[in-house]
């Protein structure tokens, strides 16, 4: 109440003083009141204010900046999608060729097709098998791989023609290794060829085989002298064959075959005047009705 009388009357005094002025040192005066005033508002007021504004602007500057630079930093979500679709796309088209090249590989159940197509690719050549082993091994791979080793008697020329048709029976079949050595008792020219294919296997379901019809052969090499023969040694006279010569058996599964004269046969099947009574893994017993003839598999 007393600050209240003591503003108020120094408040009375200045005013009486003011009017006492003249016009113009009154003029002087307000001029002067307001720039005290301004100047307390000033530097009071307004310069902190202005300073925590621009400090303010300032900082905001700063994050827009950094904002910009992190969305320069991102990538175009727009082009990763795209980018992402056409990869989706070609793995699609990859798995299909996959599918594709999967359906082409022979299968387990399969194997006893592809081993009589093997020695039907050898009709028209003079080629006597001895042999014919497969072997399947799956290691730490996706797909189990079939080695078939045949053994086999054949002149050089003929033996190119052979490997010549195999080549073209499919693109997943490969020789792996390959033997040739002149025999030691045979027709001048022949050779004891060993011929080690390989290929890999695929895990679908085994179709029922198509009807099978003559294969179609490319035009036979012509082979004018086979390179491990001699010109000076002479003809040696060959020994008679068997009448069953067995080259090959698969025991395994629930249908054994055997390859009997270049010719696939399973229990039951009639070969001659006999009768395929049993296939075991290392012998063919035929029967007529009346006698039994045993058939072994030459083993190393």
């Amino acid at each position: 109440m007393e600050i209240k009388i003591k503003i108020k009357g120094i408040v009375e005094k200045i005013t009486k003083q003011f009017n006492r002025l003249k016009t113009r040192q009154r003029t002087l005066a307000l001029f002067l009141a307001a720039a005290i005033l301004f100047s307390f508002y000033y530097n009071a007021v307004y310069k902190p204010q202005s300073g925590a504004l621009a400090k303010v602007k300032t900082e905001l500057s700063n994050v827009n900046n950094r904002l910009l630079k992190l969305k320069s930093q991102l990538p175009d979500i727009q082009k990763e999608k795209e980018t992402l679709g056409a990869a989706k796309r070609n793995l699609e088209t990859l798995k299909a060729q996959l599918s594709s090249f999967e359906l082409q590989l022979p299968t387990t159940g399969r194997i006893p097709q592809l081993l009589g197509e093997l020695v039907r690719q050898a009709q028209g050549l003079p080629i006597d098998f001895v042999s014919i082993r497969p072997k399947t091994s799956k290691e730490k791979k996706e797909y189990a791989k079939l080695i078939i080793e045949l053994k086999f008697n054949s002149t050089y020329s003929d033996f190119a023609n052979y490997l010549n048709r195999l080549e073209s029976l499919s693109q997943f079949l490969r020789a792996t290794d390959i033997a040739m050595e002149e025999m030691k008792d045979g027709f001048r020219g022949q050779s004891d060829v060993t011929l080690t294919l390989g290929t890999l296997l695929g895990e679908a379901e085994a179709v029922k085989p198509e009807e099978e019809k003559a294969p179609q052969f490319a035009a036979p090499l012509t082979i004018e002298r086979n390179p491990f023969l001699s010109k000076f040694r002479p003809a040696k006279e060959g020994a008679k064959k068997a009448e069953f010569q067995l080259s090959g058996i698969i025991a395994s599964g629930k249908t054994p075959t055997a390859i009997i004269n270049d010719e696939v046969y399973r229990t039951g099947d009639i070969i001659g005047n006999k009768k395929v009574k049993q296939i075991l893994p290392n012998m063919v017993i035929l029967t007529d009705g009346r006698e039994s003839t045993v058939l072994t598999l030459e083993r190393e």
